[in-house]
């Protein structure tokens, strides 16, 4: 990951990050995660801002994917099923970084 989209991508998240307590190791494995599915820079950082911003009342980032994670292999949810219910989670703009996170969960979160 080169420096710069890192730290373009972070300065975007840094302040809802903090202001929302979320573990800043989890925040930047995944802007990795994100960096290395072509979501780079200002772009994964506003992406992220805005799912932090969606799920603030109830809980931290990797909680909720992992929530997600566990109820679609409890309720054997398609894909399909996941994917709609992170577009509602997360609205449109968001959904392909939230997807790619899902799909990569055991990479960022802890």
């Amino acid at each position: 990951m080169d420096e710069i989209s890192y730290l373009r991508a972070f300065e975007y998240v840094k302040a809802i990050a903090e202001n929302t307590r979320q573990d800043q190791s989890v925040i930047k494995k995944a802007i990795k995660v994100l960096y290395n599915h072509k979501i780079k820079g200002e772009k994964a950082g506003a992406k992220l801002r805005m799912m932090i911003s969606k799920i603030n009342q109830v809980g931290k980032l990797d909680e909720v994917f992992s929530f997600i994670k566990n109820q679609a292999d409890y309720r054997n949810l398609s894909e399909t099923e996941i994917n709609e219910v992170i577009k509602k989670l997360f609205g449109n703009y968001a959904n392909d970084a939230a997807m790619i996170l899902f799909d990569n969960i055991d990479e960022w979160t802890e």
